[in-house]
């Protein structure tokens, strides 16, 4: 008989925590709960399906040495700005569905990489410029909602050695890597059509990351099963003892070619 008042409050406990789970959830946007990707917007603020509010948040876990600086400015700007870009040791983070730079942008971040700093870009349509100054030309194909297939993304390299593939039912980017230059460039990683979509290339004393597949870096993608693994397989061939680490919040709220300087995106459109 004693044992009831014990059993009594852990039922009214259990019914409070069910009552704030209800009410939490009918209390949020609709929005916030929508799988829909098709217009994914790779910020570090957006808690919907499209957003990289998980993988910002994950980031601290995996450079354990230093704060995660937000950059808000175009590339130019911040290299200008941020002396510690000069020199080595730096990661810089950019996540985007396509890339709108200035050549003055491409310049900086080739100077930014040079003495020993690591670029990495996620992206479903790569800058022309820089495409062609690395020596890497892509096909695009589509990006698909919630089609079935075994994975949507796979990473692969010998040295290590690894093979491991995730899945998921949200967006699935088909773009890849048609030529790159074999001297500099490994492939890490490939598509849901076993194309190579995951590039390293070596630029003087540092490295610059393609992925053509941003959507690793979405909060639907991190949250199914074990796929926050993915995330921590292509950011582990960063620096983990960074002396700085950036998180670019600029290019993904660009939709245009940036005006004033001219890009190779305002010559071709």
């Amino acid at each position: 008989m004693k044992a009831k008042p014990i059993y009594i409050i852990g039922s009214v406990a259990l019914l409070l925590i069910v009552l704030l789970i209800i009410g939490g959830n009918l209390g949020r946007n609709p929005d916030e709960q929508s799988t829909d990707m098709s217009h994914a917007s790779f910020s570090r603020k957006d808690k919907k399906a499209g957003g990289a509010y998980a993988a910002f948040k994950m980031l601290p876990e995996l450079f354990k040495h230093h704060s995660v600086q937000v950059v808000t400015k175009p590339f130019t700007r911040t290299f200008q700005k941020e002396k510690e870009l000069w020199y080595r040791g730096n990661v810089y983070i950019l996540v985007a569905a396509e890339l709108f730079t200035t050549e003055k942008d491409v310049d900086a971040m080739l100077e930014y990489v040079a003495p020993g700093n690591e670029l990495f870009i996620a992206i479903n349509t790569p800058d022309p410029l820089l495409a062609k100054l690395l020596k890497f030309t892509t096909v695009e194909s589509d990006n698909l909602q919630h089609r079935k297939t075994g994975f949507v993304q796979q990473y692969q390299d010998t040295t290590i050695p690894l093979n491991a593939s995730f899945n998921y039912d949200g967006m699935i980017s088909g773009s890849y890597f048609a030529r790159t230059d074999s001297s500099t460039t490994t492939i890490l990683g490939a598509n849901y059509k076993n194309k190579p979509n995951f590039i390293r290339i070596a630029y003087n004393k540092g490295y610059i990351y393609v992925l053509l597949n941003p959507y690793t870096f979405t909060n639907y993608f991190l949250l199914h099963k074990n796929n926050r693994e993915a995330l921590e397989m292509q950011l582990s061939y960063l620096q983990h003892e960074a002396g700085n680490v950036y998180w670019d919040d600029f290019y993904n709220n660009q939709h245009s070619a940036q005006s004033g300087d001219f890009s190779e995106w305002q010559v071709l459109m």
